[in-house]
């Protein structure tokens, strides 16, 4: 379990190893959008605003309140 919270198995992290996906985010030269929501309880937030920062032309924005997938129950969004 990752932060209490999302399970993680073995075949995650091979896929990671295998694909290296910051490793070619970063070293692209096309311009990307990363679209986050702020309380996504699959995918860290800090961790995605943090990889957004290490590439000049990236945009990075944050659907406030949202979860992964940006669902917002009972918000009225």
């Amino acid at each position: 379990m990752l932060d209490g919270e999302f399970r993680v198995g073995r075949v995650l992290f091979e896929e990671f190893r295998h694909y290296e996906p910051l490793k070619y985010l970063v070293a692209s030269t096309v311009p990307a959008l990363v679209v986050h929501g702020d309380q996504d309880a699959a995918v860290s937030y800090e961790i995605a605003r943090q990889a957004a920062d290490t590439k000049p032309n990236i945009d990075f924005h944050t659907v406030h309140d949202s979860d992964h997938g940006f669902d917002t129950w009972g918000t009225g969004e």
